[in-house]
C-alpha cells in the first residue's frame, strides 16, 4: 500500500513539475513582440483610439533572415517590452492576402523590412534587413521621435534644407529604408562637397555606398581612379563590381548600343581589371538572359580558367550547382570539366567538407553516371545539419534532390 501511494505521489510531483515548465515556457513565449492577429485596417482604427503607430514585419516565408529576427530577436523580453508598449504590432507575409496590396503600397522590394506607420496610412519610419537587438530597438525610438525619423527628413528636404549634415543624415536614412532616392540626393551631396574632400577614403567609401553608376559622382571616381586605389586595400574592380554587373545586366536586356559603348568606356578607364568583370557578365548573360546553357558554361569555365588568380572559390561552386542541377539536358562532358573545376575551388581554400561544395559534387556526380556516390554523399550532407533555418532551407533542397536521384537509380535498374 505504502508503495502504491509512493507511486501516487511520484506522479502527482512529476505531473506539477511539468506543469511549471510549460508555464514557465508559456511565460517566455509571452515575453516577446505581441503580434495582433488583427487585419491591418483594423490595426488602423485600434492606433488612432490608443494613440500609437503601427509596427509591421514585412516577411516572406523563404526569407532566412527573417526567420533568424523570429528566432533571435522577436521573443526577447527587451524587445517585447519596448515594441508592446509603444505599437500595435503586426507581421504579414508580403505574398499573401492583404500582404500583396501592401507590398506595393510602401514599395516594399526587400526583406525583412520594418514599417512603422501612423493611423493616416503614412510611413513614419522604414528600415530593412535583419538587426541585433540593440539596433531592432534603435530602430523604433528613430521612428517615435519627430526629429530623427524618415517622415520629418522627408518633410526637411521638400522644404528646401540642403546642409551637408542634414545630407549625410538622410543618406543614412534612405539607406537603411533601400530607397533608391537616395542617389539623386547624393548628387546635390556630391556637388556640395570640396575636391579634396572627396578624393579621401570617406569621400571613396561614400561614392561606393551611395553614388548611381551613372553620374557626375561615378565619372569622377574613373577620373581619379589611381588615386582611390592608392587609398583603398582592396582592388577598385572589387569595390565596384556590383554596381557596374547591375548597370551592365540592365543594358544587355534593354539596350544593346549602349551596352557597348559603356563597355568601351569601362575598358579604356578599366584596362585589364574590366576584362575581368566584362567576360564575367557576358557568359551570365548567355547562361541567364539568352538561356543559352551549354555556351554559357562553356564559356564560364574558359573565364575561371583565364581568371583562376583572381576568382573566388565559392563563385565557382555556384556556377557548378547551376551546371548540377539546370533543368535542360547538358552534354555530360560540361559536367566534367564543372567537377575538374570544384578540384580547382577546392585548391584555392574551397573546404571539400563545405556544404553547398558537396551538394554540388554530388549533383554532378549524378549527372555523370556515380549515382550511387551521389546518394551517399547527399546521405551524409544531410546527416551533418544543424537546427539552423538555413539549414533547414538546405535539408529541403538536399531531400528533394536525393529522392529524384534514388527514383532515376531505381529506373535504371528496371
Amino acid at each position: 500500500m505504502k508503495k502504491v501511494v509512493s507511486l501516487v505521489f511520484l506522479y502527482l510531483f512529476m505531473i506539477a513539475a511539468n506543469a511549471t515548465t510549460n508555464d514557465e515556457n508559456a511565460g517566455k513565449k509571452n515575453e516577446g513582440i505581441k503580434f495582433e492577429k488583427i487585419s491591418f485596417e483594423e490595426a488602423l482604427k485600434q492606433a488612432a483610439k490608443e494613440n500609437k503607430l503601427i509596427f509591421v514585419d514585412c516577411y516572406t516565408v523563404w526569407c532566412d533572415p527573417c526567420k533568424r529576427m523570429d528566432i533571435n530577436i522577436f521573443p526577447k523580453k527587451e524587445v517585447g517590452g519596448f515594441y508592446n508598449k509603444h505599437f500595435i504590432n503586426l507581421k504579414i507575409d508580403m505574398e499573401k492576402g492583404e500582404g500583396i496590396n501592401l507590398k506595393n503600397e510602401y514599395g516594399v522590394n526587400a526583406f525583412p523590412t520594418f514599417l512603422y506607420i501612423n493611423n493616416n496610412r503614412e510611413v513614419i519610419h522604414k528600415s530593412t534587413g535583419a538587426c541585433d537587438i540593440e539596433g531592432f530597438i534603435k530602430n523604433a525610438k528613430v521612428a517615435l521621435d519627430p526629429s530623427t525619423n524618415l517622415y520629418s527628413f522627408n518633410k526637411k528636404y521638400k522644404s528646401g534644407v540642403r546642409d551637408i549634415q542634414f545630407l549625410k543624415e538622410y543618406l543614412e536614412l534612405l539607406k537603411c529604408a533601400y530607397d533608391m532616392s537616395y542617389q539623386s540626393v547624393f548628387d546635390e551631396y556630391f556637388k556640395l562637397v570640396s575636391k579634396e574632400e572627396m578624393l579621401t577614403q570617406n569621400g571613396l567609401d561614400n561614392i561606393i555606398k551611395y553614388a548611381g553608376i551613372q553620374s557626375q559622382a561615378m565619372d569622377f571616381l574613373f577620373d581619379h581612379l589611381d588615386v582611390y586605389q592608392e587609398l583603398s586595400e582592396k582592388p577598385m574592380y572589387s569595390l565596384l563590381f556590383e554596381k557596374l554587373m547591375r548597370l551592365m545586366g540592365k543594358l544587355y536586356k534593354n539596350d544593346m548600343e549602349s551596352y557597348n559603348e559603356k563597355s568601351s568606356y569601362f575598358k579604356k578607364k578599366m584596362g585589364k581589371d574590366w576584362d575581368y568583370i566584362h567576360e564575367l557578365i557576358e557568359w551570365r548573360n548567355m547562361v541567364f538572359v539568352k538561356k543559352d546553357k551549354a555556351t554559357g558554361y562553356k564559356m564560364a569555365f574558359a573565364y575561371y580558367i583565364k581568371f583562376k588568380d583572381r576568382s573566388k572559390a565559392d563563385d565557382f561552386w555556384s556556377t557548378a550547382l547551376s551546371v548540377g542541377i539546370a533543368e535542360e539536358s547538358l552534354p555530360e562532358s560540361l559536367y566534367k570539366e564543372a567537377l575538374e573545376m570544384l578540384e580547382v575551388a577546392k585548391e584555392k581554400g574551397m573546404k571539400e567538407d563545405d556544404k553547398n561544395f558537396v551538394f554540388s559534387k554530388a549533383l554532378l556526380y549524378s549527372k555523370t553516371g556515380r549515382k550511387e556516390e551521389a546518394i551517399e554523399m547527399l546521405k551524409d550532407n544531410i546527416k551533418n545539419l544543424s537546427d539552423s533555418p538555413k539549414d533547414k532551407r538546405r535539408l529541403e533542397i538536399y531531400t528533394r534532390e536525393l529522392k529524384k536521384i534514388e527514383n532515376e537509380e531505381k529506373k535504371s535498374f528496371n
